[in-house]
């Protein structure tokens, strides 16, 4: 480890693995994608930028083939992603997913990157330096599980970072914390069982072990003393723990030299599965009593988000719409039904709640086989790994069931940054553990007869890789922050900035934008009227509603997809024409209803164009196409209240009793909650 240029790739990896999941920048943007996002860019970029220099200068750096041939599950799995980004309905969305997800295509190049990087590297260093990446790994978690101690969930510290986070700590999400503390549990097992650590670490991983199962997010016992329930709020990562760790029982049984033992443990593998198959049909098919027991505790809104994928699977069942394109998806094959009472108002959703699924719209069926079979090759690396003695028979069996656990998780939820590098990382440690000769590799400087050429393209990959830095890091997260102050300043100031959102970095005009427009329109409509007769800020208003109006317009004419963002638009101008006194303005209404004609071409089964286009007609006095607008949201979902509920204020304002009653009736009859 004398070689400087080793040094820095090895200390690369560990500062890039320990401050991804942990790092914040004042950034409130639910979750904290953002800061883990862009930071994970910035340094995978500077260590890649510096290892494929080190690659082309220096000939003891050179990529070993079978580095490449392990790695072709994963590399197919990415081109095909790749290809169905290339042919996605938003191709900006697939490459940089949005702001609060930052799971695109940029993700996946990365923390391919980083795992072809660690792997590299474990297979000159060995196992000693793999357990040094996984160290650092589990001081990270621990860190992690301390900030959900003190979060909104446990001891309410007052830090705005801690009190937003909806008890996920520095991840901004108890969800996608849950989902990454996932690997720090059987990661941390793995450790205890390692012959090379000393006790003092095991010492120190029990005791981070112990801060994650029993902090809030499973085993609440902070909830013992302040009366909530003992079970956290990750109970679904909690049943991953607990499957892998059963799914670790069995995978030890399937191994054993003792034939009767290893018969009885691959049986056990098998039932598992059977088991499982028939508990997931039960589960998503309707009326069934686990089905039921779910909607009980979660309400129905996973089943909805689940089978428009499924639909929209079926419509593209080989490239999908697009890797991050699943919101497309959703508005095209929305279901009303999401607005009843019995469900979580998610009418805007960018994920499906279950990682398979999003993959599926993301690239149709052949992105599921290929993910599963990198997951099958991480398996089958880790067998191989115990068979050659590299690893204990307890290690790969727990191994497995982390990997069993991840799977399980992730029906119920979607991927992050830092989960998705936790994977990659796996990944990346035991495929070069595996190729690891058994002794540490020792590194000196050569000269090559072609030195000169090789520093030229090293020249040249530092140049590229120092403009995607600022492409892919530094310019996003300055667009992120813009999106994060503008919700802060007063009229006056985000007048004057709505135009910064047109330059500069792509990232956030597919779908954050609509979110930054919905923000903008539920700031007026809080008090609308009041807001009308303010006549000395009414100018002030006028320009702010104006000037966000055809910014967010100019962004709707390029991405043309967001079906969010025309109906915050088309919003925005009817809190521009109430508050101007302008509702009659045939010209306005038009150009709003050619809008309403684009929203509804993109979700034809959303009532919520009807309602606006009958709250137009309104104004223009064209009663008969108000009362038919207001119907056809009633046929969309008949059992829908709140489209009766403004059928009968129509009636009652335009002093149709016979409407009246007929809508009532109706109501009565439909409406069940």
């Amino acid at each position: 480890m004398n070689n400087p240029k080793e040094k820095f790739l090895k200390y690369g990896i560990l500062f890039v693995i320990f401050f991804t999941p942990i790092v914040f920048f004042s950034s409130l943007i639910l979750p904290y994608s953002t800061s883990h996002t862009f930071f994970f860019y910035g340094v995978a970029n500077i260590l890649l930028e510096f290892w494929l220099y080190f690659v082309i200068t220096d000939e003891d750096f050179r990529i070993d083939k079978r580095l490449f041939y392990i790695f072709i599950p994963l590399l197919l799995y990415i081109l095909w992603i790749s290809l169905a980004g290339f042919l996605a309905m938003d191709r900006s969305l697939s490459l940089w997913s949005s702001l609060s997800r930052g799971t695109g295509l940029l993700t996946l190049y990365y923390s391919t990157g980083i795992a072809f990087l660690i792997a590299a590297s474990v297979k000159k260093n060995g196992k000693i330096y793999l357990n040094q990446i996984l160290i650092f790994f589990m001081i990270t978690s621990f860190i992690l599980s301390i900030s959900v101690w003190l979060g909104s969930e446990g001891f309410k510290l007052p830090f705005g970072v801690l009190q937003r986070s909806g008890g996920g700590g520095l991840m901004g999400n108890s969800s996608l914390m849950a989902a990454f503390l996932i690997f720090s549990i059987f990661i941390g097992i793995y450790l205890l069982f390692e012959e090379k650590i000393t006790n003092r670490w095991k010492i120190f991983v029990a005791v981070t072990m112990g801060s994650i199962i029993f902090s809030p997010l499973f085993i609440n016992i902070y909830g013992l003393f302040s009366h909530h329930n003992l079970l956290g709020s990750a109970r679904g990562a909690l049943l991953g723990i607990i499957i892998g760790v059963g799914f670790s029982f069995i995978g030890y049984l399937s191994i054993s030299k003792n034939r009767m033992v290893k018969i009885f443990g691959l049986i056990s593998i098998l039932l598992s599965l059977i088991i499982f198959s028939i508990g997931w049909v039960n589960l998503v098919r309707h009326d069934t009593y686990i089905h039921n027991k779910f909607v009980q505790a979660a309400s129905g809104t996973r089943f909805i988000f689940w089978d428009i994928a499924h639909t929209s699977m079926g419509e593209h069942p080989y490239f999908g719409y697009g890797p991050e394109n699943y919101s497309i998806a959703f508005q095209k094959n929305f279901n009303p039904k999401i607005f009843l009472s019995g469900n979580t108002p998610e009418e805007w959703t960018d994920k499906a709640h279950n990682f398979y699924y999003d993959i599926g719209v993301s690239g149709g069926y052949p992105a599921i086989i290929l993910y599963l079979v990198f997951i099958l090759s991480i398996c089958y690396t880790i067998y191989k790994l115990w068979k050659s003695n590299k690893i204990s028979r307890i290690q790969a069996s727990v191994l497995w069931g982390l990997l069993v656990g991840y799977i399980f998780q992730n029906l119920f939820i979607f991927d992050s940054v830092s989960s998705i590098m936790a994977l990659f990382m796996i990944a990346g440690l035991f495929y070069g553990l595996l190729l690891h000769n058994g002794v540490e590799e020792i590194l000196v400087d050569t000269y090559s007869k072609h030195q000169l050429l090789r520093n030229i393209l090293g020249l040249l990959i530092l140049v590229i890789f120092s403009i995607s830095l600022y492409i892919f890091s530094v310019a996003p997260f300055s667009k992120a922050h813009l999106f994060y102050n503008m919700t802060r300043m007063s009229i006056s100031e985000r007048t004057e900035n709505y135009y910064k959102l047109l330059i500069g970095s792509p990232v956030g005009n597919s779908w954050d934008m609509g979110h930054f427009a919905g923000v903008v329109y539920d700031e007026y409509s809080s008090n609308m009227t009041d807001r009308k007769k303010d006549v000395n800020n009414l100018e002030v208003y006028k320009e702010d509603l104006s000037t966000g109006i055809q910014s967010f317009e100019k962004i709707s004419n390029i991405y043309k997809n967001d079906y969010r963002l025309k109906i915050n638009i088309i919003n925005l101008y009817t809190a521009y024409m109430y508050i101007t006194d302008t509702t009659r303005d045939p010209f306005l209404s038009a150009h709003i209803l050619g809008i309403t004609g684009e929203a509804e071409a993109l979700s034809p089964t959303n009532p919520e164009v009807s309602w606006r286009r009958g709250q137009i007609y309104v104004w223009q006095g064209e009663k008969a196409k108000a009362e038919s607008e207001y119907k056809k949201a009633i046929a969309m979902e008949p059992s829908l209240p709140y489209s009766y509920q403004i059928l009968l204020t129509f009636a009652k304002e335009t002093k149709n009793q016979k409407l009246y009653d007929e809508t009532l009736k109706n109501a009565e009859i439909n409406v069940v909650d």
